[in-house]
């Protein structure tokens, strides 16, 4: 599974933008605007501008396919949603939203739905249920959480994303900093193990931190 179309990326797609700056969908998107160079496209069925941004009424109606697309609306219209996400074409999606398997059967079987059309369509899944990921030397910060996190040689990879917190302000107040940091939620798609292979060959990394409460794949991530 290859990451970088993660880390390469020039535009992404908010999906559940708001202007509400309580919300999860405006912290996603400003954190994002700290990168000049990034192509944004809120999308919000209000349509409008947010953060001096055109607000898109669906994915759609962007005029190019994003390739990143970062979904933070509830669980019921996800699917819909993702629907549009393989139309379009889109290298990977961030599911930000949670209730799937971690709220009961329902939940996991629409989860199970939903991976199963972006691994036919060959589509990223980082979540769901996941605060994100982020890189602050290439200056992505496609996440609800902090953005002033200092650039270093710690890779983080959490399934926590309240362990993942804790450690930025750790390291924050400590005055080191990270390369990299996945937030993987229900681990569906992007794995543990995909994470590790990556921050072993990122050459920004020295460090690799990793919290876990369970292994997805315990051979695979003793191979690595």
């Amino acid at each position: 599974m290859q990451l970088d179309n993660l880390f390469d990326a020039k535009s992404f797609a908010v999906v559940g933008a708001s202007s509400d700056e309580t919300k999860v969908g405006h912290q996603i998107l400003k954190n994002l605007t700290l990168n000049k160079n990034l192509t944004l496209y809120p999308v919000n069925l209000k349509g409008g501008t947010i953060l001096g941004h055109q607000v898109y009424t669906h994915l759609s109606k962007t005029p190019t396919a994003p390739d990143v697309t970062v979904l933070s609306i509830p669980a019921q219209f996800v699917e819909s949603v993702i629907d549009e996400c393989i139309k379009v074409k889109t290298k990977a999606v961030i599911l930000i939203s949670s209730g799937f398997a971690e709220m009961g059967e329902s939940g996991a079987q629409l989860q199970s739905k939903i991976v199963d059309k972006l691994a036919a369509a060959n589509i990223l899944l980082l979540g769901p249920n996941s605060m994100g990921y982020l890189s602050p030397h290439k200056e992505i910060f496609a996440t609800f959480g902090e953005s002033d996190v200092n650039s270093g040689s710690i890779a983080v990879i959490s399934q926590s994303g309240a362990m993942l917190s804790a450690l930025f302000d750790e390291y924050n107040s400590s005055g080191v900093g990270i390369s990299t940091a996945f937030s993987l939620g229900n681990r569906v798609g992007i794995a543990e193990h995909n994470c590790l292979e990556y921050a072993l060959n990122d050459d920004q990394t020295k460090v690799i931190a990793i919290y876990l409460e369970s292994v997805s794949d315990p051979q695979k991530l003793l191979n690595i």
